[in-house]
């Protein structure tokens, strides 16, 4: 953000600045929080605001805009995901009153689905034809929408939306049947994904702001005061390992060529065996 405006800025591997590019103007209560995300050589922005909503994307390589789509003003903070949903590219978005899908390529919408979430802090996942979202202000809602639909299908695709289990900064995970949440106080779910049924419940220590990671099977949750929580992606709870690095960490950990990545308030930790 610059001169109350959203600028996408890309550099080289040496830190210049190859093109910039001013996405609109940007009033939002909170700041920007969304992450830009990648498709087929585009960057697609998600620029939800009170002054001049949009979705965006341009071309990585030289910044030319590529398609825009308008949105309700908000002070949505969600990152979209991009992924293959029901068979089909999907980029995928929730809050601003609204579960949404649109077609990577072109920015054309797919399908929506109403709802009184104007907020949602984390972002969407998805499993097979399902997709799953989390937001909390004013209205805290969890739901599961086929995403085969077309249009508006507020009253024909909600697998099934509940109250109960929200999370509103850590994002949830889907996989082989199961979505598993981390909520913001700490509390660990894993729900059976067609339904939302709750299969377990545990309760892991401290607050949580960092999203949960999947990988081999495990899956990896850390705490804002650097507490790593490693649990199997089963249908029960099992505890593998607890990590404290003693730092305080908000940012999500990420794997790359099986190594850990993890952003503390003070340090960048690389975690792995060898060299």
């Amino acid at each position: 953000m610059s001169q109350d405006a959203l600028w996408l800025t890309a550099v080289d591997m040496a830190g210049q600045i190859v093109w910039q590019r001013r996405v609109g103007a940007y009033t939002h209560a909170n700041g920007y929080g969304a992450s830009p995300v990648l498709f087929e050589g585009l960057v697609i922005v998600a620029s939800d605001n009170t002054a001049d909503a949009c979705l965006a994307a341009y071309q990585a390589g030289s910044g030319e805009p590529a398609w825009r789509v308008a949105r309700k003003p908000s002070n949505n903070s969600g990152t979209p995901i991009v992924g293959t949903v029901a068979g089909r590219s999907q980029f995928l978005i929730h809050g601003a009153w609204s579960t949404s899908s649109f077609d990577p390529r072109t920015g054309d919408e797919l399908w929506h689905v109403e709802h009184p979430t104007e907020v949602a802090a984390c972002t969407m996942t998805f499993d097979g034809d399902l997709v799953f979202a989390s937001g909390n202000v004013p209205e805290k809602e969890i739901l599961c929408v086929r995403a085969d639909g077309s249009g508006d299908v507020t009253s024909t695709h909600v697998a099934w939306r509940t109250s109960q289990r929200v999370t509103y900064v850590p994002s949830p995970l889907a996989d082989s049947g199961r979505l598993y949440v981390v909520t913001d106080s700490g509390i660990a779910y894993c729900l059976e994904a067609t339904t939302g049924k709750e299969i377990w419940k545990e309760r892991l220590e401290g607050a949580f702001s960092a999203s949960p990671l999947m990988a081999g099977g495990n899956v990896y949750a850390t705490s804002e005061t650097g507490m790593t929580f490693v649990f199997r992606a089963a249908d029960h709870f099992e505890l593998v390992a607890r990590n404290d690095i003693e730092e305080e960490c908000l940012a999500s950990p990420i794997v790359c060529d099986g190594l850990l990545y993890l952003r503390t308030a003070g340090s960048l930790y690389c975690i792995g065996q060898g060299e």
